[in-house]
């Protein structure tokens, strides 16, 4: 199926992707030197083989005659590019400066003779300007479900963003009642600590961490702890 909407692309619709290719998606033309940092964002899972020489899939764009790898925002799973499990849908950002048109940019899988999986599939393609990448979680450490909430719950995060990241709050509904919400500090890099004030034994708390960089917002799925 198809994350937005009721059309998305992938290397086969019904079945695994094929053994022993490269396969190419090349984008439509459009002239990319007038944008302010232009951006290529788009949704996407993928179930690529790893074993023996292994599948991967990447974006690439055509510099001086030249095809190059892209890097995206905050990284591939692996040197090779996307590959193994995704964790279902994700988002992934290409800061495509320094490239002239759209035509010069390419989705690629790469696929070895043997295991084919379901291949890798892309939907919502979209191109944006400027700050249009979103900060991103890294890692969240914090309670689970079952603790004994102490004098402070208290949350260590690791936030990365391609420009800056401007804050962190995190918020909170104790027993299904009103949110509230409190900053976090920073704690030097990518870190960033705090916590929720004391409550009563025995309540339900809710929460989740909210992070900015000034024109854009990404939030963690709520956790409970009790």
């Amino acid at each position: 199926g198809a994350a937005d909407g009721m059309r998305a692309w992938s290397t086969v619709l019904d079945g695994p992707h094929l053994n022993d290719t490269v396969d190419t998606l090349t984008l439509p033309p459009l002239d990319l030197q007038s944008i302010t940092r232009p951006v290529l964002g788009f949704t996407h899972w993928y179930a690529l083989d790893t074993r023996g020489a292994g599948d991967a899939a990447w974006v690439e764009a055509r510099m001086d005659a030249a095809w190059v790898r892209l890097e995206p925002a905050y990284g591939y799973p692996s040197p090779t590019g996307f590959t193994g499990q995704s964790n279902g849908w994700e988002q992934a950002w290409f800061d495509l400066s320094g490239v002239s048109d759209l035509s010069d940019v390419r989705f690629v899988l790469s696929a070895d003779v043997s295991v084919a999986l379901s291949g890798w599939t892309v939907d919502a393609v979209k191109l944006e300007s400027g700050d249009a990448i979103p900060p991103a979680f890294k890692s969240v450490t914090g309670p689970g479900e079952s603790v004994e909430l102490g004098p402070l719950l208290e949350v260590v995060a690791e936030v990365r963003d391609d420009v800056e990241v401007e804050g962190v709050d995190i918020i909170w509904s104790a027993d299904g009642g009103p949110r509230d919400r409190a900053a976090l500090t920073t704690a030097g890099g990518d870190l960033w600590t705090g916590g929720v004030p004391p409550v009563p034994p025995g309540t339900q708390l809710t929460w989740w961490l909210e992070a900015t960089d000034g024109a854009n917002t990404t939030v963690t799925r709520a956790q409970e702890s009790r």
